[in-house]
Parts: structure tokens; C-alpha cells; sequence
């Protein structure tokens, strides 16, 4: 098989775009990250599907919410709403009452504002304060510096756990933190998300959420070569993830 790759920038615009583009080449299967498309899109998706190509969505399990249109195409990923939550239960176990959680900047990330939205919804139902924070366009890590004042400043009471968009945010807070002395964890915990390489070598290591990224790209390949060559529908798929504990969240 001949793989065919295009980026969207989270753009459904940019998405649909490539869509008509590379449903001109008649692709024998259709794979697309994420379930939130343009109309356009959909219909495109919509009409492969009815004539016979396979179509996955890809990095989202979700149920359709109340009275949202249900879903028809396989989805093979993991739900952001359990990630924010679970995000949320860490640092409340870690014995935090003032919470933070810093959003992407990109508007379309909703998978990121989702599993914010259900980290600050756990939190307040535990009875902690939250605190959201949107972080600045632009280069990640510099975001994330900036951010930590953000988080210095806040309250009173202050701020003693917050959460990331992703591990680059987090960083990013973390190297200002220790720029200008702030102690992580303990005056300041911090936990990303997406278990980057650099959140492994920094000291404290960055406590994140570790995704099945190479056991996603399997399975959907599976998926599709099934389908292809044995005619099987492609079945849809929850994977685990893993909440990796470091020193940024947990003194050692």
C-alpha cells in the first residue's frame, strides 16, 4: 500500500481542502485525526464511507454527547474527557486546592480545551478552585514562560498545581520556574501532557500523560489492512494511556 500524509494545523478548513485532494486519487481507506469536522468534510467522509471505503477517525474515543449527532465512522484513540479528569485527580491527590489549567492557543485544539474543561469540572466537584488560563500564541515553550508568571500571580490564594495543554507549555513554565527561583513541586507543581522527550531530561522531571502513539499507528493499520484484504469492518478501539509521575508533580 501507498501511504499518502497531509497536515491540517488543527485548520477544518485546511482539512477539507485535503480531503477533496486526496479523495482524487480514490484512496482504498481514509484515515483523518480527530471527529470535529467542517460540513464539507463531513459529507466528503460521508460519501467514501457509502461507497465503500473504510473511514477512521483517529486519537478520539468519545460517546457522542447528549444530543449530538452520533457518530458513523470507527474511532480508534482514547477519551480526552477521562485524560482532563485524571489530570485534575493527580493533583488533588498530591494535595492541591488551587488549581490552574493552562489551554492551547490554538482555538481548534479542542481536544486540549476538552480535557480542560473536564479537568476543571472534577476539580470543583472535589471543592478545589480552578483557575483558567488561556496561553499566548506562538512558540510554545516561550508561551509556557510566560504563563508562569501568570501562575506566580494569581490568587490570592495562590496557585500550588497547575496543568498543561501539553508537555512544551509545561516545559516551558518549568525553565522559567527555575530561571527565577520558584520551587517545583513545592511551591508549584506542574504536569503536561503528551510525555514529550524533553520532559524526560529536565530535572525535575516533568510528570505527564503518556500516549499510545506507535500502538494507535498499529492498530489502525491493522484496522485497515483487514478491512481491505479480508472485507472485515474496521472496529473501533479504546486505548490506554498512562499518567507517568516525575518530580514536578511528586518529591522524590
Amino acid at each position: 500500500f501507498e501511504l499518502l500524509i497531509a497536515s491540517t494545523g488543527y485548520s477544518r478548513e485546511r482539512e477539507e481542502h485535503q480531503l477533496r485532494a486526496l479523495l482524487g486519487w480514490h484512496p482504498a481507506a481514509l484515515v483523518v485525526t480527530g471527529r470535529r469536522h467542517s460540513p464539507g468534510a463531513q459529507k466528503l467522509m460521508t460519501d467514501a464511507k457509502a461507497a465503500g471505503t473504510p473511514v477512521i477517525e483517529i486519537w478520539d474515543h468519545h460517546p457522542p454527547r447528549r444530543g449530538a449527532q452520533r457518530t458513523t465512522f470507527t474511532q480508534i484513540g482514547f477519551n480526552h474527557d477521562e485524560v482532563g479528569a485524571a489530570m485534575a485527580e493527580h493533583l488533588l491527590r498530591c494535595g492541591h486546592r488551587v488549581l490552574a489549567y493552562v489551554d492551547s492557543a490554538v482555538a481548534e485544539d479542542y481536544r486540549a480545551h476538552e480535557r480542560g474543561m473536564a479537568f476543571a469540572a472534577t476539580a470543583r466537584a472535589a471543592g478545589a478552585l480552578v483557575n483558567a488560563i488561556n496561553a499566548p500564541a506562538g512558540d510554545a515553550f516561550d508561551a509556557g514562560r510566560q504563563v508562569l508568571g501568570d501562575l506566580v500571580r494569581a490568587g490570592p490564594p495562590a496557585v500550588t498545581g497547575a496543568a498543561f495543554a501539553n508537555d512544551h507549555l509545561a516545559c516551558g513554565a518549568l525553565l522559567e520556574a527555575l530561571r527565577r527561583g520558584v520551587k517545583v513541586p513545592q511551591q508549584l507543581a506542574l504536569l503536561g501532557f503528551g510525555d514529550f522527550a524533553i520532559s524526560r531530561q529536565l530535572s525535575p522531571g516533568m510528570s505527564s500523560v503518556q500516549l499510545p502513539r506507535y500502538a494507535l499507528g498499529t492498530e489502525v493499520a491493522r484496522s485497515v489492512v483487514d478491512a481491505l484484504r479480508l472485507g472485515l469492518p474496521a472496529e473501533p478501539a479504546s486505548l490506554p494511556w498512562t499518567l507517568v509521575v516525575r518530580g514536578s508533580t511528586a518529591s522524590n
